[in-house]
């Protein structure tokens, strides 16, 4: 797996980033692929990324999301549906490592799937698909601690191979049914504002978030004149100057 270049930090307190709902988000059929590093194991159910925060349930409100297992290293996949409630699959993504995560729903055959690394994880038969009253906003490490490298929506579920492709090949993704694709990096985040790469326009809105330079472990680093600088000894990053992030 090739690691990634830059990511975006989200502190786990009061850091986020939504975009906006899109008639090409809202989607019958789809995959959820993400590349994150977990930095701690929260006890809540919020939202790693997909629709919705959460609601009082706990549980993200959306058609479609990856959250949080409260105190594990989970990662969990639902689609909202009435007849679905708390049905989930899942994949792990241990603390202090880079994972790839992909979970796929096909309306047209009830069946899921999730993939950690391109290998199948977990799966799942006999879903309804999303309501059409779940579609909300996007949400992306909702006050969770993780570093997200990239993500990405379809609007059709990816094969196995496909996912694999992705893995192996993260600057160049499978395109047919791409539909949002954040990428981490200083030509896609401007300010507060994240490029969406598919073409659609579904730029994200980043809230305290910082983006982050990943390096060889060093003991520290300097960026370069006016950056700050901040390393981070078990991970082997710095913090590569944010200018214009609230």
């Amino acid at each position: 797996m090739p690691q990634p270049s830059y990511a975006l930090y989200f502190n786990g307190t009061n850091a986020y980033a939504v975009v906006p709902l899109s008639s090409s988000l809202e989607v019958q059929s789809v995959t959820l692929e993400v590349m994150l590093y977990r930095l701690g194991t929260p006890n809540n159910y919020r939202t790693v990324f997909g629709m919705g925060a959460y609601a009082s349930s706990g549980l993200p409100s959306g058609a479609y999301a990856l959250f949080n297992g409260a105190n594990t290293t989970g990662v969990l996949f639902q689609i909202r549906n009435t007849s679905n409630q708390y049905k989930s699959i899942g994949f792990n993504a241990p603390l202090n490592t880079w994972t790839h995560g992909a979970c796929t729903y096909d309306s047209s055959t009830g069946n899921a799937y999730c993939y950690q690394n391109g290998v199948l994880s977990q799966s799942a038969t006999g879903w309804a698909p999303p309501e059409s009253s779940s579609y909300t906003n996007i949400y992306i490490s909702y006050n969770l601690p993780f570093m997200i490298a990239y993500a990405r929506v379809y609007n059709r579920a990816l094969s196995q191979s496909e996912i694999q492709w992705n893995y192996n090949n993260p600057d160049s993704p499978v395109k047919d049914g791409l539909v949002l694709w954040l990428k981490a990096d200083p030509s896609t985040v401007k300010g507060n504002t994240w490029i969406d790469l598919s073409g659609h326009g579904n730029n994200a809105t980043l809230y305290n978030a910082q983006l982050v330079q990943l390096a060889p472990s060093i003991p520290w680093f300097w960026v370069g004149i006016g950056a700050v600088t901040a390393v981070a000894a078990g991970v082997g990053l710095w913090m590569a100057h944010s200018r214009g992030l609230i």
